[in-house]
């Protein structure tokens, strides 16, 4: 399975346990493949290291190393589709561009005229249709 997450997602996970929180623990244990394109890394660094969230340095760096390690990195196409936030698109175009099962994201809102792309899913939604589903813990 293939999925794209959205940089919320991955925060919530690492501030809370909660349906991110068993999302990011999956993406560690490789039960899915992490698709993203460098936009997505870099903001991933970008905000993941921002004081605000009071996340450990070290945790961040090990989470970013890993996924520089292990995600599937991909040159994403340019698609046309108005969202609200418009730095959101690389989220949509690298969905799309990697044929991704999925895009996972706290921001339903934002993505409402991208459901047609990609499916979209909330991180309990993610959790529900996509990993009870597929696998017995």
């Amino acid at each position: 399975m293939i999925l794209v997450i959205d940089t919320n997602v991955f925060i919530s996970g690492f501030i809370s346990e909660s349906y991110p929180w068993r999302i990011l623990d999956y993406f560690l244990d490789k039960r899915f493949t992490l698709a993203l394109d460098d936009r997505i890394y870099l903001e991933y660094s970008a905000v993941l290291r921002r004081k605000k969230f009071g996340l450990k340095k070290t945790d961040v760096d090990s989470f970013l190393d890993f996924t520089a390690s292990n995600a599937l990195f991909i040159t994403s196409g340019k698609c046309d589709i108005k969202l609200i936030d418009t730095a959101d698109l690389k989220f949509i175009e690298t969905a799309r561009s990697a044929n991704a099962d999925g895009l996972i994201t706290g921001n339903m809102k934002h993505f409402e005229p991208a459901k047609n792309i990609i499916p979209i899913f909330s991180p309990k939604e993610a959790w529900e249709k996509l990993f009870v589903d597929n696998f017995n813990d």
